[in-house]
């Protein structure tokens, strides 16, 4: 397990020969949006970012928080920027990750940016998320909401995106796939019933706790179908621990009854809790450090420690992770973007 200030050090040593392309799903605020700006600072501006995310407002505050290479800055307050310039990718693109055709058209929109750019994705990150464990909803496309905020569009956008990362690691350049959730959770999973749409009277009543649950242990298992099915490719799986974001403060703020023991709870966070900052550096840490070579996915803990590997390669588990990847396949209508060769 590394330390915090090992972590920083193995970060500010990231020197790519080439200009990567970052891609945050959920980048917004929290723990991506400091990955962003450390990827960033660690390269000296010379990264293209692209954030998708519904808050437009917040993500384009965070792309204009990023470093720019000096040269770039120069030409830039001279408005001397042009067609030699080296231009500098800092996009936002819409994304509601409820919604099955806006994170379709998302992907599109991504793909479409990064034509002029080799077509290619070096770092694919997401952490768009939403938890309730006491209620459960449906979306429009009649998918239960925490099962596709935590896992299904996850597994949509890496699935049509891959063509991209493909095109990265074909290029010798890293091409690596990180999803921030929680890594190494014990639930047991249903495989005639990934979607819990067959539940009895006490399993709806418990569903969101389980959906809350499985949507992690499903992620898990994804991974490691991926790095089955990519070599070359990086994947992996992070629990950040509690990080003090705005999201931690919403979710106190929601129960008005619990206003009271405000200052009680701002102790226990500032005792237990560890910053977004010093979160990003940790989770930077595992998705630099993760090697394409061997099993090619990665569980990994609030401080970069990495998970055993289990069960992995067993008959049972190899089973159970093509049954959920075709019932995701279908239940997403996920299609791979085509490469173009313009």
């Amino acid at each position: 397990m590394p330390s915090l200030v090992e972590a920083r050090s193995s970060n500010a040593s990231f020197r790519p020969d080439y200009i990567p392309v970052a891609v945050f799903i959920g980048g917004t605020g929290g723990i991506a949006a400091e990955v962003a700006v450390l990827l960033a600072r660690y390269t000296n501006g010379g990264i293209h970012v692209i954030i998708a995310g519904r808050n437009r407002l917040d993500g384009v505050k965070v792309l204009e928080s990023l470093a720019k290479p000096l040269a770039y800055r120069d030409e830039e307050a001279n408005n001397t920027l042009g067609s030699d310039s080296q231009q500098l990718l800092r996009e936002f693109v819409f994304c509601d990750a409820s919604s099955l055709r806006s994170v379709r058209t998302a992907s599109e929109n991504i793909h479409k940016l990064l034509r002029t750019q080799g077509q290619r994705i070096n770092f694919l990150v997401f952490s768009a998320g939403y938890g309730n464990y006491f209620k459960s909803f449906d979306t429009m496309d009649g998918l239960d909401l925490q099962l596709m905020m935590r896992y299904y569009h996850r597994f949509k956008m890496a699935f049509e995106l891959m063509p991209l990362l493909r095109n990265a690691r074909d290029n010798e350049q890293d091409a690596k796939f990180l999803s921030i959730l929680g890594s190494g959770i014990k639930w047991p999973v249903n495989p005639s019933d990934f979607g819990f749409k067959n539940l009895g009277v006490l399993g709806r009543m418990f569903k969101a706790f389980q959906t809350g649950l499985a949507s992690a242990v499903y992620m898990d298992i994804m991974i490691e179908e991926f790095a089955s099915r990519e070599r070359g490719i990086s994947f992996s799986h992070n629990w950040p621990g509690v990080v003090r974001t705005a999201q931690l403060d919403f979710a106190f703020r929601s129960y008005w009854l619990f206003t009271p023991f405000r200052p009680l709870f701002d102790l226990f966070v500032q005792a237990t809790t560890v910053s977004a900052e010093e979160s990003a550096e940790w989770t930077l840490f595992a998705l630099l450090d993760a090697s394409a070579e061997g099993k090619g996915f990665y569980r990994r803990w609030n401080h970069g420690q990495e998970l055993n590997a289990g069960d992995a390669s067993s008959p049972e588990r190899k089973s159970l992770r093509e049954k959920l990847f075709m019932h995701s396949v279908l239940e997403m209508h996920a299609e791979e973007l085509s490469i173009t060769s313009d």
